[in-house]
């Protein structure tokens, strides 16, 4: 089972071990809670950007990559990424090499040198980055879908920036938004291992080394940064300039051969016991050949391939569910019509026995063999978004908890009407 032990350190930085006997790797990741939903409009993909090249050359790795290319020779795999809300720097190495890999990733973070040569490389490289992602389907449809649904937040920002942004973003840029991490408070470290017996090893390292490198670190005030995340009232229900409904979202490509749809709530945090009752839910819809909607859309009507449902949240409160699929172009109603039929037949004929089918899947998917980088990327998310992490014994005991009157009121205040949107690319 998995166990979790919070460390402060003396310069603030909060420690995190997620340790579990099951785990055959070890991994180190260093939380930021910066995200690209918090770029200025005037340097939008910033955030990103920036994530690009932190550990590209360092004070004691000069040479362009060399770093990762020695990394990878000690058998260390590197990478990162950036969300709306946070941006995370991970290893994934042996448990032998567990310190080794944080002693490098340090280097990484707190010694990553900018020069103007790997900025105009890297923003090529970025902005394909971007036409490819702008190229699928599936995310050209969230980014669209959420200016739709979240009109004026931080959150319809589009996280790769514009070629016009990047060019504002110089070396003085980096080095200026580069501050922002070198705050011990605003920095936050979880290691994921299978024990502890390198417990004060790492603490004393770590403890070691921000108090060496004070002079690295700026004050203790995080600088302010833009985060218009508040969703406002909800738009009234009507006809936009272009004559479509405004909770319509409708991309034409003329080489499609087929609609490629979304159906999405905007939702509300949901608590703990609520959490449950939706992986159950998402299950009982669309999870497996046995779930009601793939049977009624794909064994009965044979009108998808598969579907899927999600949920999201932001820092602030907002969030969204949302149904995928693609279809026949001319039957695109028809599914749209279909879902919302099941879930509405689901809140009259919901039975015990079809909560409790459930439970043996989800003890599967809980008991196979532990991934440590999944498992370290849930408790970050827990402490970003508030949320109680939960070991898979604590996840099962809850699951088999769900009763059907749960589940149904979980219906009745995910499933509003007026809080729904579609999105359409054909």
């Amino acid at each position: 089972m998995e166990k979790i032990k919070r460390v402060k350190l003396k310069s603030g930085v909060e420690l995190f071990f997620l340790t579990c006997e099951k785990y055959t790797t070890s991994t180190v990741q260093f939380m930021f809670p910066i995200g690209w939903r918090h770029d200025e409009e005037k340097y939008l993909g910033l955030a990103h950007f920036f994530e690009h090249l932190v550990g590209k050359r360092t004070k004691n790795y000069p040479g362009k990559t060399e770093l990762t290319r020695f990394l990878e020779k000690e058998g260390i795999v590197g990478n990162a990424y950036t969300s709306s809300d946070l941006t995370c720097y991970h290893h994934s190495n042996s448990h032998n090499r567990l310190i080794f890999s944080l002693e490098k990733l340090l280097e990484a973070i707190y010694f990553s040198e900018f020069v103007e040569e790997d900025l105009s490389m890297e923003k090529e490289v970025v902005m394909t980055e971007a036409r490819q992602y702008l190229d699928d389907d599936g995310s050209l449809m969230w980014h669209k879908l959420m200016g739709k649904m979240f009109p004026g937040t931080t959150v319809s920002k589009f996280l790769f920036g514009t070629p016009e942004t990047m060019k504002n973003i110089d070396v003085a840029k980096f080095t200026e938004f580069y501050k922002m991490y070198l705050n011990p408070k605003n920095t936050k470290i979880f290691i994921g291992t299978n024990n502890l017996k390198n417990e004060k090893k790492i603490v004393k390292l770590l403890n070691e080394f921000y108090n060496k490198n004070k002079k690295l670190l700026c004050s203790d005030k995080i600088n302010k940064l833009q985060d218009n995340i508040s969703p406002g009232p909800f738009s009234k229900r009507g006809e936009s300039a272009q004559g479509q409904k405004d909770n319509v979202l409708v991309i034409n490509k003329n080489d499609k051969t087929q609609a490629n749809i979304r159906l999405a709530w905007k939702v509300p945090e949901l608590n703990k016991k609520e959490r449950i009752d939706f992986v159950v839910l998402r299950r009982i819809l669309t999870a497996g050949f046995s779930a009601r909607l793939m049977k009624k859309l794909r064994d009965e009507l044979g009108l998808v391939y598969g579907i899927s449902l999600g949920r999201n949240m932001f820092v602030g409160g907002l969030g969204y569910m949302m149904f995928a699929t693609a279809c026949k172009k001319e039957e695109k109603e028809k599914v749209f019509q279909m879902i919302l039929e099941e879930v509405e037949k689901l809140k009259n004929d919901l039975t015990q026995e079809e909560i409790n089918n459930v439970v043996p899947m989800l003890e599967y998917y809980h008991e196979r063999q532990a991934n440590v980088e999944n498992d370290v990327g849930d408790l970050i998310d827990a402490y970003i978004y508030k949320n109680e992490y939960m070991t898979s014994p604590e996840f099962l005991k809850l699951v088999k908890s769900v009763k059907v009157k749960d589940v149904k009121k979980l219906i009745e205040k995910l499933f509003k009407k007026e809080n729904e949107f579609r999105g359409v690319l054909e």
